[in-house]
């Protein structure tokens, strides 16, 4: 059986997991070719996590099922705030302008084409708005 205070321990350490990760990592390069590699991972090593506690913790199917949603909790938390702390306040395109949620994702990008699919109206209206040089996430888009 796990103590009450294992819990938050492993949890802290689950997070401390998730920031090194972003800096030893995910900060460095391109993992957009390695997505289904990461995308297995994510789902088999929660899995094995699970398995593990409740063969060798001696934890009860639910109990292990919850241990191992706070650990992965605690590991993602941590990860996208260091990503999104990166972005915001390290990135090296930190001084350029462009919107603030362009800088934490190029998901706010997806979201404005969505619905009309018009990606050179939408850079037109932001180099208006911000002038020759834009940032739409982690790249900067020229006019020139």
């Amino acid at each position: 059986m796990m103590s009450s205070r294992a819990v938050p321990q492993l949890c802290a350490y689950a997070a401390t997991a998730g920031a090194l990760s972003h800096w030893i990592y995910f900060i460095h390069g391109e993992h957009h070719r390695a997505a289904p590699r990461l995308l297995t991972l994510s789902v088999t090593l929660p899995a094995l996590t699970c398995l593990g506690l409740w063969n060798f913790a001696q934890l009860n199917v639910a109990q292990a099922m919850k241990l191992t949603a706070e650990l992965v909790g605690s590991y993602s938390a941590a990860l996208w705030t260091s990503i999104l702390l990166y972005r915001v306040f390290f990135h090296r395109l930190r001084g350029f302008p462009g919107p603030f949620m362009a800088r934490t994702s190029k998901l706010w990008h997806v979201w404005k084409l969505a619905p009309r699919s018009d990606n050179f109206v939408q850079l037109d209206r932001l180099h208006k708005q911000y002038g020759d040089f834009v940032r739409t996430g982690k790249l900067l888009e020229n006019i020139s």
